[in-house]
């Protein structure tokens, strides 16, 4: 794994990224986080197909998370008031899978990605710590992923490449990035693609839509 910035990112994968507009009143985020979402951006689609197809669909707009709250509470019973101390998280995507899905944060003042998901145990936990290590890890998957075919054998090389890198902690790594490598692993021989595009893409159409436009 190797640094990746917003501008290099773009430069390997051109298109990819859509500025984020962060309207009034600001969030108060790192200068360079906030220079980055405004100047750079996300991209649209970040899609993980594997075990359990994990899509991120980034808005373009970074909004409180209570409006969003407020907003999925029309359709989903049972969520109640929004928990205190959750008014710092900014909704940058929502998260989709097959069992359920969430929202992905930016924290203020600390600038971490945090995925909000109600389902799980502990429903706030870490993406990456920070926009930087989030494109690093996320440049690093995708072109793992255009290299290898996601074939299980180079899966298990993955893992074991990623535990042994030092540009990210494998600590931050782990509640969210390895989560899907690892249990990938633990199931049935599957391909795992990491991709730029929705999660509707399956693996196969993703490399046949390579092939035809290079």
């Amino acid at each position: 794994m190797r640094n990746c910035t917003p501008a290099e990112f773009l430069e390997r994968w051109p298109g990819s990224l859509e500025p984020v507009a962060v309207p009034e009143p600001r969030p108060s985020l790192p200068s360079g986080a906030r220079r980055d979402l405004v100047e750079f951006g996300l991209p649209r689609d970040v899609s993980s197909l594997c075990y359990n197809d994990i899509g991120l669909r980034f808005t373009g707009t970074a909004t409180p998370l209570a409006a969003i709250w407020e907003r999925d509470s029309r359709i989903a019973d049972g969520m109640g008031d929004i928990p205190s101390g959750w008014s710092s998280f900014w909704h940058l995507a929502d998260q989709e899978y097959l069992q359920g899905g969430g929202w992905i944060c930016i924290e203020e003042e600390s600038g971490r990605l945090v995925v909000v998901d109600l389902d799980q145990p502990e429903p706030v936990y870490l993406l990456s710590a920070t926009l930087s290590d989030f494109f690093t890890t996320l440049a690093h998957f995708v072109e793992w992923s255009e290299t290898t075919g996601g074939l299980p054998d180079a899966i298990e090389q993955l893992s074991e490449d990623l535990r042994e890198q030092s540009v990210v902690p494998v600590q931050e790594l782990e509640p969210f990035w390895m989560n899907f490598v690892d249990a990938t692993l633990d199931g049935d021989p599957i391909n795992l693609i990491v991709s730029l595009t929705p999660l509707t893409v399956r693996p196969g159409e993703y490399f046949d839509r390579l092939d035809r436009h290079p």
